[in-house]
C-alpha cells in the first residue's frame, strides 16, 4: 500500500510540474504574439524555448535539450535581437526625412 501511494505521489507531482509548464508555456506564447515590442517578442520566444527545454529534459531527452539551448536560444534569438536592434538604428537615421520627399526624384 506505501509503494502505491509513493507511485501516485511521484505521478502527481509530475503532472502537476506539467500542468503548469503547459499554463506557462501557453501564457508566454499569448504574450509573445500579443506584444508591440518586436524585442520583447524575440524574449518571450526565448522562454519558450526554455520551456521547451525542460520539457525534453522530463522526457529525458537530454540531447534535444542541449540543441534547444545552444541552436535556438544561442543562435537563432541572439541573430534576431541583433537583426531587430539593427533594422531599429537604419530606420531612425531617415526620420527627419518625410515620406513625400522620398518619392520626389520619381515625379520628375
Amino acid at each position: 500500500m506505501i509503494k502505491l501511494l509513493d507511485l501516485l505521489n511521484c505521478n502527481f507531482f509530475f503532472f502537476l510540474f506539467l500542468f503548469f509548464l503547459g499554463f506557462f508555456f501557453l501564457i508566454t506564447a499569448l504574450l509573445m504574439v500579443l506584444t508591440e515590442s518586436s524585442v520583447h517578442s524575440i524574449l518571450y520566444l526565448m522562454f519558450l524555448f526554455l520551456y521547451l527545454t525542460e520539457l525534453t529534459i522530463l522526457l529525458k531527452m537530454e540531447f534535444l535539450a542541449l540543441i534547444f539551448l545552444i541552436v535556438y536560444i544561442g543562435a537563432v534569438c541572439v541573430l534576431m535581437l541583433f537583426h531587430i536592434k539593427l533594422i531599429k538604428t537604419f530606420v531612425h537615421r531617415f526620420d527627419n526625412v518625410h515620406s513625400k520627399e522620398l518619392f520626389l526624384p520619381l515625379l520628375q
